[in-house]
């Protein structure tokens, strides 16, 4: 119920604000986040539930002895999993809870929880303990899937004025265990914990003295102004003294006063020395933060809690430079030379840098290069090399690219854009891949002449084959790679650090073998890769072909034959054959199409055609090969666990799911054989009018499918099944 007030009217409270204050100044940078008293936090991590497949389920009884010496019997169910595939091995997180859907046998489980789980030491590895289900009747047969439940919990922030004096839960100023709701900094040095100097607690003093400074002046300290920097220094001797005397005041309060024992003047004038100074690559890092705490207010994802005090000290001058490097030039950068120098300004622009991708990564290298002035001098060059062309769907990340570039080489069209940030950029954009086969296109003259690599790839092969390189012609290389918010960066130097390679593999997306997806998919992602998969292998692989072909006929042909013929006698020659044969039948296929001038009737046939391919006679295969009673060869039963029988489908006109599937296949053809015009531009999308909204009218579809009788089922042969399956 609401509050009252005197006269006993109800007092509404404002809905929570989110509020963020983000200062930079030269090598330091300080975020500040308070979600409000009621934050809930729904997830945090953002990362997909855990899913496991339920192998077993057993009511068993433990003997617990009581704290008065009596033993008593304590009922427990447990259950024991395997992972899908594709998933990460392991147990679920200790005291997390669950749910269970699919048990067959007791069924009461299915939609009766969350429970909690746990699992003690001693218990059998891929097992977990719920509660006593002796209320659910029936015992377990077989079958079900568990899945993690994503518990909230509050969070409770609190605001600015508070959090400037009393940051922290703990005298050490750093955040131990941010699940129990404990408020500070961020660790930026492992040693924070045991020390009562930590860097953080040292930023933060010498960040409230700048402020200090701002409020009785009205602007920051001046940049390399040492008589600014000593008030800044005795502004913070008298805020850490003040502090000091307020603990002892209130010894035992929740949030003590930040305080430390000896101040490091040193961080001080470092933070003070630059504080009017905005450098780019700050600014670039700590708005990445910002707009993910924005993100956060939804409750998905951790929010910092709720200080972040970040700094580069050792990118510093060792000294402070001359006041002659360090003087304005009225240049765009102004404000890295009064940190750097013009020296260092000067050897950035001269750099010769080779960029390998212009993707994602690489859309803000180019960027923080241009606006850095790296490679920006007469004798400057960036090197920018990327065989892909730009897609729609990469619009969404790579943000150098309009929808107007889609088809253009990212490397082509990434020069246009960053040309656009700073003219003065000396980029060549190439579009070749860097492997083994081209390396006559990247000889050890260009290596050779160059100050950096820049990896901004996708996939490990391609990043340890860089990394080789480098290592052969002593490189340094700047390495790093993005999955979900989550991110890393090696900075590999010869004769330094150890290589990329030498650091131990990067994780890549866990794997999905062929053989599930094909035939026995059991979660949503493996119908999401499988669906994929097929979209490449009808739409677009064929079209390529076809187009490649009929480019260049000739070429086409003795490429084809250096792949498969030319290869050496034996077993290679023949594997280049048998995966040659399927793509040739293809090409085949997709050119007599083209010649017999489809329509998009006959393209609506196709799809149709393809409806009962997929959905009837691969399913109807699979289980002429593994009937519902199949056996492994231990005896086991085929379908169980994470194997569930299929049912082969029949074509309905009246179910919307079967009529999605052919409008969006047929359409599909439709577009790949030219037999629709191209599309218009998006900007004259119209939800109301779709572009060939006739074709997508189900009565219409209705017409046409009247017209169509199903293909007669052929047996087929199943592919791509495990050594154990093959023996079942």
């Amino acid at each position: 119920a609401d509050a009252l007030d005197e006269r006993g009217f109800p007092v509404r409270k404002p809905s929570p604000i989110l509020f963020v204050w983000c200062f930079t100044g030269g090598a330091v940078g300080t975020v500040f986040v308070d979600h409000g008293p009621g934050y809930v936090l729904r997830d945090s991590d953002g990362k997909q539930p855990l899913v496991k497949i339920i192998t077993s389920i057993t009511r068993k009884e433990e003997v617990v002895t009581l704290p008065d010496g009596r033993t008593v019997h304590r009922p427990y169910t447990l259950v024991r999993f395997s992972s899908p595939d594709g998933h990460p091995p392991g147990s679920l997180p200790s005291n997390c809870l669950i749910e269970f859907t699919e048990v067959v046998g007791m069924e009461g489980l299915n939609g009766s929880g969350p429970w909690r789980c746990n699992h003690p030491e001693g218990d059998p590895a891929n097992s977990l303990r719920i509660g006593d289900t002796r209320g659910i009747s029936g015992e377990y047969i077989r079958g079900g899937v568990l899945t993690e439940v994503k518990e909230p919990r509050e969070l409770p922030f609190r605001p600015l004025g508070q959090c400037l004096t009393h940051p922290a839960t703990h005298g050490c100023g750093v955040i131990q265990d941010p699940d129990q709701g404990e408020q500070g900094f961020v660790m930026v040095d492992m040693m924070s914990p045991f020390s009562t100097v930590g860097i953080e607690k040292q930023i933060h003093i010498a960040v409230q003295a700048v402020q200090e400074f701002e409020a009785r002046n009205g602007r920051l300290p001046q940049p390399n102004n040492a008589e600014e920097t000593e008030a800044c220094v005795e502004f913070a001797r008298q805020f850490n003294a003040q502090m000091a005397k307020l603990a002892e005041l209130v010894p035992s309060e929740k949030f003590p006063p930040v305080t430390v024992e000896k101040l490091d003047e040193d961080v001080v004038r470092k933070v003070a020395r630059y504080a009017a100074v905005e450098l780019q690559p700050m600014c670039a890092f700590l708005g990445g933060v910002v707009s993910q705490e924005l993100v956060k207010v939804a409750g998905k994802f951790r929010p910092l809690q709720q200080w972040l005090h970040y700094h580069s000290f050792e990118a510093l001058p060792e000294a402070p430079l001359p006041p002659a490097e360090t003087a304005a030039r009225g240049t765009r950068y102004d404000a890295q030379v009064a940190v750097f120098g013009a020296g260092m300004q000067a050897t950035l622009a001269g750099l010769r840098v080779f960029m390998v991708g212009c993707g994602a990564l690489g859309c803000e290298f180019l960027k923080n290069f241009a606006l850095m002035g790296v490679c920006c001098g007469e004798k400057g060059e960036l090197v920018v090399t990327d065989n892909d062309r730009i897609e729609v769907s990469n619009l969404n990340r790579q943000f150098l690219f309009r929808e107007d570039n889609v088809g253009q080489f990212k490397s082509e069209a990434a020069r246009k854009r960053a040309l656009d940030i700073n003219p003065l950029l000396k980029m060549t954009p190439r579009t070749e891949l860097v492997a083994p086969n081209t390396e006559h296109l990247f000889p050890d003259d260009f290596w050779m002449g160059l100050d950096l690599v820049c990896n901004a790839l996708d996939n490990m092969k391609a990043r340890f084959y860089v990394d080789g390189r480098c290592v052969f012609y002593e490189k340094p290389l700047l390495e790093s790679g993005t999955m979900g918010t989550g991110a890393n960066v090696d900075v590999v130097v010869p004769h330094h650090t150890r290589s990329y390679a030498e650091g131990g593999n990067a994780e890549e997306a866990g794997g999905i073998p062929m053989c599930t997806l094909r035939n026995f998919p059991h979660l949503i992602d493996h119908c999401i890769e499988w669906a994929r998969a097929q979209f490449e292998d009808l739409f677009v692989s064929p079209a390529r072909q076809a187009t490649n072909f009929l480019e260049d006929p000739a070429g086409f042909l003795e490429k084809e034959r250096g792949d498969t013929l030319g290869k050496p006698p034996g077993g290679e020659r023949a594997s280049a054959i048998s995966k040659a044969i399927p793509r040739l039948q293809t090409l085949r296929k997709t050119l007599e199409t083209v010649s017999a001038k489809p329509t998009i009737e006959s393209c609506m046939r196709l799809a149709f055609e393809l409806f009962f391919k997929m959905f009837r006679d691969q399913i109807m295969d699979l289980t002429a090969k593994f009937p519902a009673d199949s056996k492994t060869a231990n005896g086991e039963a085929f379908w169980t666990g994470h194997k569930r029988f299929p049912a082969a489908l029949s074509f309905d006109v009246k179910n919307p799911a079967h009529c999605e599937f052919l409008m969006a296949c047929g359409n599909l053809f439709a577009c790949v054989f030219k037999v629709h015009p191209p599309k218009h531009d998006s900007a004259r999308n119209n939800p109301s009018n779709p572009w060939m909204a006739k074709f997508r009218d189900p009565k219409w579809l209705a017409s046409i499918v009247a017209s169509f009788r199903p293909p007669v089922y052929t047996p087929g042969v199943v592919s791509d099944l495990t050594d154990a399956e093959q023996q079942a």
